[in-house]
C-alpha cells in the first residue's frame, strides 16, 4: 500500500515539474508535440512489420504464414473481436514506457502513450465508425493496491481527440493471475469469464 502510494505521488510530481518534456527521453518537446513523445521516440518504437493478420494484427511473416490467408492460424476459425491493432511491439523504449506507467506509476506517461493509440487507430481504420471506448477493467482489489487503471487514463486522450465517450462498461468479477509470462491460449484461459457487461453502464 505504502508502495503504491509513493508511487501514485512520484508519478503526479514528474506530470507537474515536466509537462513540454518528451516521456521517453526527457527532451524539451517542440511546438506542436506537447503531451505527445518526441519524433525520435516514435521513430525508436518496433512497428509491426506488413503484412499483418487482418484480425489481431500481428505480422504473418514472423509467424511463418503467408499474406495470401489474410490471418495468422489463431484467428483464421474466428475470434471474438472484429479487429485489433497495435502501434507497437512490447519491447525496447516501449516496453519501458509501458511498465513505468503500470508499476511506477508515472502517470505522465497516459497522455503520450494514448496518442500512440490515437495514431495507430487513425491508421487502420476510421475511429467515428465506433460509438464508445470501453477501458478494461481493474478488480477492485488490484484497483486498490495500484491506485489507477492504467486503461482508463490511456483511453482519455484517445476519447478526447477523437470525440467519443468514455464507458466503464465492463465490471472484473474475479482477480485473476497476472497475465505476466502468459502467451496464447494461456492468457485467453486466464481471462475467460473474468469480465461481464455492467447493465446499469449499458443503453441500446
Amino acid at each position: 500500500m505504502a508502495d503504491g502510494f509513493l508511487q501514485r505521488v512520484t508519478g503526479a510530481f514528474t506530470a507537474l515539474i515536466a509537462p513540454d518534456s518528451c516521456g521517453g527521453c526527457r527532451a524539451s518537446l517542440k511546438r506542436g508535440e506537447a503531451g505527445r513523445l518526441c519524433a525520435n521516440c516514435v521513430r525508436a518504437v518496433a512497428r509491426p512489420r506488413e503484412p499483418l493478420c487482418a484480425c489481431c494484427g500481428l505480422p504473418l511473416d514472423e509467424l511463418g504464414f503467408s499474406a495470401s490467408s489474410g490471418s495468422c492460424a489463431d484467428c483464421v476459425g474466428g475470434r471474438s473481436f472484429g479487429q485489433a491493432r497495435a502501434f507497437g511491439l512490447f519491447d525496447g523504449l516501449l516496453r519501458d514506457l509501458l511498465r513505468r506507467l503500470k508499476y511506477q506509476g508515472d502517470k505522465s506517461l497516459a497522455e503520450p502513450l494514448g496518442h500512440l493509440l490515437l495514431d495507430v487507430g487513425q491508421e487502420a481504420y476510421l475511429l467515428q465508425d465506433y460509438d464508445v471506448i470501453v477501458p478494461v477493467p481493474l478488480h477492485r482489489d488490484r484497483f486498490t493496491e495500484r491506485g489507477f487503471n492504467q486503461t482508463y487514463l490511456l483511453a482519455r486522450p484517445l476519447a478526447r481527440e477523437a470525440r467519443l465517450p468514455v464507458v466503464p462498461a465492463l465490471e472484473r468479477l474475479v482477480n485473476a493471475t497476472t497475465q505476466v509470462g502468459l502467451k496464447g491460449a494461456a492468457r485467453r484461459d486466464n481471462v475467460r469469464d473474468v469480465f461481464t457487461v455492467h447493465p446499469r453502464r449499458v443503453t441500446d
